[in-house]
């Protein structure tokens, strides 16, 4: 086992100069800030009035951007030389310390494998602790693959507001934080038995309850789908009484008619011919009005119109809304 060693060596300390190539650059910005001074005084940007400015305008910034062409293409080489000394230094520096992080990193994998026994010993008697206090939702029962609460849903569901895995958290604090919570369940159960449900809505609660243990949510999500049911009942009851309204028009329209058909005025019966008269074509028998039935939507700013249409086409009948 990794142990530290007490032991005081005494070192002598080295002095480490910066890298040579570190100290060339900076005699490069030194030289380029002077090189640029004394060029610089040899141009001075003037108004442009008249074609022999524009020329002498155009000729000294094309000189002048080749002056500053040769002095950034010397910036780029600088600029790699350090990099590549950068790192190469990076490579060596981790090359000096590698003895050291390997240390490191065996002090973390060790204290990884101790917090991994931690937590899997403190989990299974936890676990132990669930079943025995509550074997009834903790075990299997009789017929069962599953337990009703799993200890690791009751884990998911209130280890954290426990902090049971925490080592800050001692054995006793998380078993009586377990055991609220296991009480706290038992209650919910409870209630949810105690609330009046068909069969259909109480394996829906109890299937949203068991798979997640939010009591609040549950029963919300089992008003939200009472809301739901009762809207759509309603609006099948809605329907059903249009249909039968509906069918009921559809039989006094029919009787209306059948009662006018009977009131239609009977054809006299003609006179005997008698051979020497010249018959006449026989004429068929009138009858009765047809009747067609149509049931039409008509928007409101267009009612006063449609009714006034109907009076002059003699058209008849019921209006049943509106």
């Amino acid at each position: 086992m990794a142990t530290k060693n007490n032991e005081v060596i005494e070192v002598q300390a080295e002095v480490i100069e910066p890298p040579a190539v570190l100290t060339d650059g900076d005699k490069w910005l030194a030289e380029t800030r002077g090189k640029a001074a004394t060029i610089a005084a040899q141009y001075q940007p003037h108004d442009i009035t008249n074609e022999a400015d524009y020329k002498d305008a155009k000729s000294a910034r094309a000189m002048l951007r080749k002056e500053i062409a040769t002095i950034d293409s010397d910036r780029k080489s600088m600029t790699s030389t350090l990099e590549n000394a950068i790192n190469r230094f990076k490579a060596h520096a981790a090359e000096a310390i590698g003895e050291l992080t390997a240390l490191e990193a065996a002090y973390k994998s060790n204290i990884t494998d101790y917090e991994d026994r931690w937590e899997s010993t403190r989990r299974a008697m936890l676990q132990e602790e669930y079943e025995t206090y509550a074997p009834d939702i903790a075990l299997p029962l009789d017929g069962q693959q599953t337990a009703l609460v799993p200890f690791e849903l009751l884990l998911k569901r209130f280890g954290s507001e426990g902090k049971w895995l925490n080592r800050s958290t001692n054995e006793r604090a998380a078993v009586e934080h377990l055991r609220k919570c296991i009480d706290r369940v038992a209650n919910d159960i409870k209630n949810i038995n105690a609330t009046e449900m068909d069969d259909r809505e109480r394996v829906e609660v109890k299937g949203d309850y068991f798979s997640t243990l939010e009591f609040e949510n549950t029963m919300s999500a089992m008003i939200q789908r009472r809301i739901q049911r009762d809207k759509t009942e309603q609006l099948e009851r809605e329907q059903q009484e249009r249909e039968r309204q509906w069918r009921e028009q559809q039989e006094r329209i029919a009787a209306e008619a059948a009662a006018r058909q009977q009131e239609q005025p009977q054809t006299a019966p003609q006179p005997t011919q008698t051979a020497t008269e010249p018959q006449e074509e026989p004429q068929p028998a009138p009858t009765a009005e047809e009747i067609i039935t149509f049931i039409v939507d008509v928007p409101a700013a267009s009612k006063a119109a449609f009714i006034n249409f109907c009076k002059q086409n003699d058209i008849h009948g019921r209006r049943y809304n509106g």
